[in-house]
């Protein structure tokens, strides 16, 4: 999920110059020099605000027009004063937290390439995929949340260069939308792959191969990358970026609707695939231990044939890990962002001077703030993915932490050489069954 697949509807704050939906500065005048009809309703008296325009950061900048009076009444100010220590937390996090976010998972994604291009190991079929996720996860860390934060933090500056040039915001669009897509799509085919394996164990050396993985890889690659190029002719959702910088002015076309569009590739439908297929494999899974008991009971040499190996569970295990962490990172985000796009579709509310209509208004930009900022909460931990991938091949790999004290022994214990040679022996085992093709 990019980050710049964000929802595009604009925020008050963020739309302080333009007009406020039809009610003119004379009609604004006209309606604050009557006297309340209905004085137990809201109204816009700012005589008695207790708020000032200060307390909204995006304000200070700007002139406080009556367009910004009619977008920001009293008593959106009050709820903001009330709701910003949220924001600002929020805020914190994603500037700072992202950096070392991006760091450790620079760093760490880099380790697990080195690891997994080992010749021992890449002549496994899932660790191909899982070398491609290091290079696609390395890749959205710098270009989406990296650039993002360096674009939030530097806005006369590094932004202002953005704004300035059509190529360059055209070059950061469809690059973000690659590395996303890529990264969770290189999930999905990891997890199809050990969906055969588990389900087929006879046919995984014809159809779970080295070189089958990696002409998916190309081809995966090359459809998304041809898909992600529709950003250099259009766009629609980077207006409202959780890291608070103003979006590219272009000449591309608008479409606001496509971020249903993007949500639904980016989000749903690989969770979808990847829960229905992680159910199916842990079914089949617990079959095959069952079976597996029945089968020593009953010293049935029959049975074996039809049971994956050992080695082929490890790496299912794996992947189950890696594809669940994915779901528990990815879910918050993808039901606050859907709620979020369902919700001001269906409950805009235009702007108000008073009576029951300001407080209609005034009720829906709370709720529009409280589901932005908790999607920016959320945001900042669906960042976790592309950076936590080394961790999780270290607690449920062996044979990954095995290699991983081979190459790089500072990192702890050196395995001992019995250890790495049965390892290798099983591994060349493995990619023995693996090159069928």
């Amino acid at each position: 999920m990019a980050e710049t697949s964000t929802i595009s509807t604009k925020s008050a704050d963020e739309n302080a110059n333009t007009t406020n939906d039809g009610f003119t500065d004379a009609s604004e005048a006209t309606t604050r020099s009557q006297p309340s009809k209905q004085p137990r309703t809201m109204s816009r008296d700012w005589s008695n605000c207790s708020v000032t325009f200060e307390i909204v950061d995006e304000l200070n900048s700007v002139p406080i027009t009556a367009d910004v009076r009619a977008e920001w009444p009293c008593q959106l100010l009050k709820f903001w004063k009330s709701f910003k220590p949220f924001v600002n937390a929020v805020k914190f996090l994603l500037h700072y937290g992202t950096v070392l976010i991006v760091v450790v998972g620079v760093v760490c994604n880099i380790l697990a390439l080195i690891v997994l291009l080992n010749p021992l190991m890449r002549k496994v079929s899932a660790n191909n995929y899982l070398a491609a996720l290091a290079i696609y996860d390395t890749c959205s860390l710098l270009f989406n949340f990296l650039v993002g934060v360096l674009r939030g933090q530097n806005p006369d500056t590094i932004n202002k260069a953005f704004q300035e040039s059509e190529t360059l915001c055209k070059v950061h669009s469809v690059g973000v939308e690659i590395f996303n897509i890529l990264s969770v799509w290189m999930i999905v085919c990891m997890t199809i792959e050990r969906a055969i394996a588990v389900l087929r164990p006879l046919k995984v050396q014809t159809l779970c191969t080295v070189s089958k993985a990696r002409k998916i890889i190309v081809i995966v690659t090359i459809v998304i990358v041809v898909v992600a190029c529709h950003k250099i002719f259009v766009t629609g959702f980077e207006g409202d970026s959780v890291f608070g910088y103003k979006a590219c002015r272009t000449s591309r076309s608008s479409i606001p609707e496509i971020i249903y569009l993007y949500v639904a590739v980016n989000t749903w439908t690989p969770c979808v695939i990847i829960i229905i297929l992680n159910s199916i494999i842990l079914i089949s899974l617990k079959k095959s231990a069952n079976a597996q008991q029945a089968m020593t009971a009953a010293s049935s040499n029959n049975a074996k044939k039809t049971i994956p190996g050992k080695s082929q569970t490890r790496i299912t295990k794996v992947l189950l890990l890696v594809s669940t962490t994915y779901l528990i990172l990815i879910l918050p985000l993808g039901i606050t962002q859907s709620v979020e796009l369902f919700y001001n579709a269906t409950y805009k509310k235009p702007v108000a001077t008073d009576g029951q209509a300001l407080i209609d208004y005034v009720a829906f930009m709370e709720t529009r703030f409280t589901l932005k900022w908790i999607r920016a909460f959320c945001f900042f931990f669906y960042q976790i993915n592309f950076a936590i991938n080394f961790f999780l091949y270290c607690v449920s790999g062996k044979r990954f932490r095995d290699m991983v004290r081979v190459i790089f022994p500072f990192c702890g214990t050196p395995a001992r050489s019995d250890s790495i040679r049965s390892s290798s022996t099983k591994v060349s085992r493995i990619s023995s069954q693996d090159s069928g093709d």
